[in-house]
């Protein structure tokens, strides 16, 4: 017996009959997977059970408990083995969860004489949040911008497009060969460290969270470590409702074992293992009165618009996966060791295995059958002849299916006079048009 505090999602249940009383006597559920808790502002606890009903997995209407309320926990290895064969045979869908999503890019721009330090041409951050964020601003010697969150991902990229075109004009009135870069390590020159003042020049993130209580380097003298990095961290939000800490941390890890491995093969010519001896260890994120904020990424997938729709779907199919449970149970994965060290060591060659391994739930994380509702019904942005492509991208690199996935200009039309088309619906702007 163990509380809903104590329980992980993957976990067998006995279901209430309570809980079930919106089912016909003859269908009502007697176990399920055990999905999320989510904890109300009031401090109500609503648990979340997946139950197999034919090839469905429902979800359980929640209803608020005690805390404290003990539930039953079994080993049903007949009921796992049916519901990994059906998500991994593409049968069994998954109700879907309405997550918001955002992001905070940072971005370096370069000019002819090398890195053009962002303080010179943006607001400071403080002066930006007092503009609601509709401003890009500095953050070192990276610039920083905060598309609005969206539950519509075609939305949310074409506003990292506007933060892109407003940070380049603002970039050329200085230099105007100035460009943005993909680039997310840098070596500053000594003699631009030496201009910089100190303020400019000092490592600003605060310290992130970690999964697994990983503290990472210690923080350099600012002036003497002449690297710089650019981090990609995605945001997910659920309302006014908050998970308990197991589903949290399940979150993260499933984050970690799907799409933090994913990151390593998509971005194998992007990043380097040297940004994560600072930023972007495995396991990193926070918790923002919004929901999730996942640090592990860099912006390697700013570079391209259907490159950062894949990894948002990738990131909201990850958080779906690990609050239905099926991270524990389908997902092939090594140790939680194993899965930090190739994120943080950028160990290409095992984070492919790993996919290769799970390619059969990479194709239901993506599919739309999988996570029946509005917001894939119909999509344009993952259809049944491009989903390949998607797997091999993820599989084998973002080079082997996008052409110059780091050309920021290009494939965001900041410079060659080709009209953005609202929702993504330029050519190559999503990955339905990529090819």
């Amino acid at each position: 017996m163990m509380e809903v505090g104590q329980i992980r999602p993957g976990m067998i249940v006995e279901i209430p009959q309570d809980l079930v009383v919106q089912y016909a006597a003859d269908i009502r559920p007697t176990h399920g997977v055990f999905a999320g808790a989510d904890l109300a502002k009031t401090g109500v606890v609503f648990p979340i059970i997946r139950a197999l009903v034919g090839e469905d997995l429902i979800s359980v209407a929640p209803r608020s408990v005690p805390l404290a309320a003990k539930w039953r926990i079994f080993t049903r290895p007949k009921l796992v083995n049916e519901i990994r064969e059906g998500i991994r045979a593409a049968k069994l869908r998954v109700p879907p969860k309405s997550i918001v999503s955002g992001s905070d890019p940072e971005m370096f721009v370069m000019g002819k004489a090398g890195v053009i330090p962002a303080w010179k041409f943006l607001h400071d951050k403080k002066l930006a949040t007092s503009m609601d964020y509709q401003e890009p601003f500095w953050d070192g010697f990276q610039a920083e911008f905060c598309p609005e969150a969206r539950e519509c991902l075609q939305q949310h990229v074409d506003g990292i497009r506007r933060h892109l075109v407003r940070l380049l004009a603002k970039a050329q009135k200085i230099d105007p060969k100035a460009r943005i870069t993909s680039d997310n390590t840098i070596q500053v020159p000594d003699s631009v460290m030496k201009e910089a003042s100190d303020e400019e020049v000092r490592f600003r993130c605060t310290p992130s969270l970690n999964v697994y209580r990983d503290g990472g380097n210690p923080t350099p003298q600012p002036r003497e470590y002449k690297f710089r990095f650019a981090g990609g961290h995605i945001h997910a939000g659920f309302g006014s409702k908050k998970f308990t800490t197991p589903v949290v941390s399940e979150i993260i890890r499933a984050l970690d074992g799907i799409l933090g491995i994913a990151g390593v093969s998509l971005a194998a010519n992007f990043d380097t293992p040297e940004r994560r001896k600072m930023y972007g260890r495995a396991g990193e994120f926070r918790l923002p009165n919004h929901g999730i904020e996942y640090r592990v990424l860099s912006n390697f997938w700013v570079g391209h618009p259907a490159v950062a729709h894949l990894v948002l779907e990738v990131f909201r199919g990850a958080i779906k996966f690990a609050e239905s449970g099926l991270y524990n149970i389908c997902w092939e994965k090594p140790s939680d060791e194993e899965i930090r060290e190739i994120i943080n060591e950028c160990d290409v060659v095992r984070a492919r295995k790993i996919l290769v391994d799970n390619v059969a739930c990479l194709q239901g994380i993506l599919k739309e059958k999988l996570f029946k509702g509005r917001e894939y019904y119909g999509s344009t942005f993952m259809s049944a002849d491009v989903l390949p492509s998607a797997i091999k991208a993820i599989c084998n690199g973002i080079e082997s299916v996008v052409k110059d996935p780091g050309d920021v200009h290009k494939n965001w039309h900041l410079e060659d006079g080709e009209p953005w088309r609202d929702l993504c619906m330029s050519k190559g702007a999503s990955w339905a048009s990529v090819l």
